[in-house]
C-alpha cells in the first residue's frame, strides 16, 4: 500500500485537545483491494521524525466507518552508558546500519542485520529494506527462481533465530538507544459518519451516499493529551566516589 507522511516541514500545535490537532479523512476505495486482504482500513504510527517508521510492527489500525482518536504524549529517555548500563550511543553510524540519514532505533537494528545476513545468504538484498551502496549488491528479483528460493530460506532461517535465540542473529547487538524520543498514544473510536451531518459531497439524510463513506473511509484524529512531557533518567545506584568500604580497610 501507499504510505504518507505528515508534518514532516515542522507544523505546530500550540494547545492540547482533539480541536487543536490533526483531523483528516482517508479514502481506502476498497474496489481496489487485492483479493488476498484481510481487513479494510489504515495504518497509523506516530514518531519522531528523526526515526524510522515501522508501522507493521508498531503502528494502530484505524478501520473504515469510525472516527479514530490518537491522544498522544511525548515521553524521553536518557540511558545510561557502560559502565553502569547497556545503551548504545552513535548506532547510526554503523556501517550494517541501513537506515542512512535517520538515527539509531532497536527495530531498525534488527532489520540491518537481517539484511546483512540475507545480503550473505543470497548475494542479493531483501527488497523491503534499504541496500547498502558500498555492498554493490541489488535487490532480489522475485523472477529469479533461485534468488527467490534463497529469500525464502532465508526468511524462515532468520525466524527461527528470532524464537530460539535471545539476541537473534549472532553478533548483532541491538542494545537500546541512550537517548530516545517516543510517544505514548490512547486509542479510542466511534461509529462515523453519523447520518446527520454534511461529509464531503453527501447531504444530512442521503444514507446510500453515506454508506459509500462507512464502507471506504475513516476520519482520523491526532491531538496532544497534554503539552507537558516525561523524561525517564536512569542514574548509577553507585559511583566510585559513594562506595562503601568497611572501616578496617581505610
Amino acid at each position: 500500500g501507499n504510505c504518507y507522511t505528515f508534518n514532516h516541514g515542522g507544523a505546530s500545535s500550540h494547545r492540547a485537545g482533539a480541536n487543536y490537532g490533526l483531523r483528516i479523512l482517508l479514502y481506502a476505495n476498497v474496489s481496489e483491494y487485492l483479493p488476498t486482504s484481510e481487513a479494510v482500513g489504515f495504518r497509523i504510527t506516530v514518531h519522531d521524525k528523526h526515526i524510522v517508521p515501522f508501522p507493521d510492527a508498531f503502528g494502530y489500525s484505524a478501520p473504515t466507518g469510525f472516527m479514530s482518536s490518537f491522544g498522544v504524549r511525548m515521553k524521553q529517555f536518557i540511558r545510561l552508558v557502560a559502565p553502569h548500563g547497556h545503551c548504545k550511543q552513535g548506532g547510526e553510524d554503523d556501517p550494517n546500519f541501513i537506515y542512512k540519514g535517520f538515527n539509531y532505533s532497536v527495530e531498525a537494528c534488527h532489520r540491518s542485520c537481517a539484511q546483512k545476513v540475507i545480503m550473505e545468504m543470497c548475494k542479493c538484498g531483501d527488497p523491503m529494506f534499504p541496500i547498502p551502496n558500498t555492498t554493490g549488491m541489488a535487490a532480489c528479483q522475485a523472477t529469479n527462481a533461485d534468488q527467490r528460493e534463497c529469500l525464502r530460506n532465508a526468511t524462515l532461517y532468520l525466524g527461527e533465530l528470532y524464537s530460539k535465540e535471545k539476541e537473534g542473529v549472532p553478533g548483532c547487538y541491538c542494545h537500546q538507544p541512550c537517548e530516545e524520543t517516543n510517544y505514548e498514544v490512547t486509542y479510542s473510536a466511534a461509529r462515523w459518519p453519523s447520518g446527520s451531518a454534511k461529509v464531503m459531497d453527501c447531504h444530512p439524510g442521503d444514507f446510500m451516499c453515506l454508506e459509500k463513506y462507512r464502507k471506504n473511509a475513516a476520519m482520523i484524529q491526532i491531538f496532544y493529551e497534554e503539552l507537558n512531557y516525561e523524561t525517564l533518567q536512569e542514574t548509577p545506584a553507585y559511583t566510585v566516589s559513594f562506595l562503601p568500604f568497611p572501616k578496617e580497610n581505610l
